[in-house]
């Protein structure tokens, strides 16, 4: 089973002390501008220093040099981290798990953001594995067949859209599904078609082990106690004894 650190990768502070947490993989969100890959959740807002993003929670929300605003949360881009940076820093500790953030490029800048990303991680040690934005992925898919992707499901209408995908050459060979969409009958199903299933955010012990018991290869958590609580855990099949 993987253990992988939510959001670590974006600042630095909090990919050191995953890193030292011995985690399998550290999640970084990255996005394209300016013809160069950066890593951070949040949109930036024009040629201003300020990113900004809606309704985020948990470690999304945190500073420094930020405000928050009802559902509205703004931040200084006074430390920009390049995503080569992120990945150097991990190289030999742990693996990468590449959220590769939406955004309204043009076809040529996406195939140049994912270029890009896939060359910096081209001699890579570790894991790779990569998730987030669906036309995106499929550009990986395209350029590196067989390297691990996961397709972010954290909506019914993603989870309406993976089933037209199933069973065709558009198929996913995984998801990172939010836990509130996970169900028996549904992890039975990716199961049966081969498709891997990671589960983000994971909050606590009982919403780990809930989607272990559904078979979840991976779990995706800001708790760096409860990653490091759960090394060693054997993958369970859905419907196994």
């Amino acid at each position: 089973m993987i253990r992988i650190a939510h959001a670590a990768g974006n600042r630095p502070e909090r990919l050191e002390r995953a890193l030292k947490a011995g985690v399998d993989l550290v999640e970084v969100d990255a996005r394209f501008r300016g013809g160069d890959v950066w890593v951070r959740h949040e949109h930036r807002l024009g040629l201003l220093p300020l990113l900004y993003n809606h309704r985020l929670t948990g470690i999304h929300r945190e500073g420094p040099f930020a405000l928050s605003v009802g559902p509205h949360f703004f931040r200084l881009d006074v430390r920009r981290l390049r995503f080569e940076d992120v990945a150097a820093r991990v190289r030999g500790r742990a693996g990468l798990l590449v959220d590769l953030k939406a955004g309204n490029y043009r076809p040529a800048e996406a195939r140049r953001f994912v270029e890009a990303v896939l060359r910096t991680l081209e001699d890579f040690p570790g894991m790779l594995d990569f998730c987030g934005s669906w036309p995106l992925l499929d550009l990986v898919r395209t350029a590196k067949p067989g390297l691990p992707l996961h397709y972010s499901v954290d909506r019914q209408a993603d989870w309406a859209a993976l089933q037209a995908r199933m069973g065709g050459p558009a198929q996913p060979p995984g998801v990172s599904l939010h836990p509130r969409l996970l169900t028996e009958e549904r992890a039975l199903a990716l199961h049966g078609a081969g498709v891997e299933l990671y589960c983000w955010d994971i909050e606590d012990r009982a919403g780990a082990e809930r989607v272990l018991a559904l078979g979840a290869a991976g779990i995706i958590a800001d708790d760096l106690d409860l990653l490091r609580s759960l090394a060693g855990r054997p993958v369970r099949l859905p419907g196994a004894a």
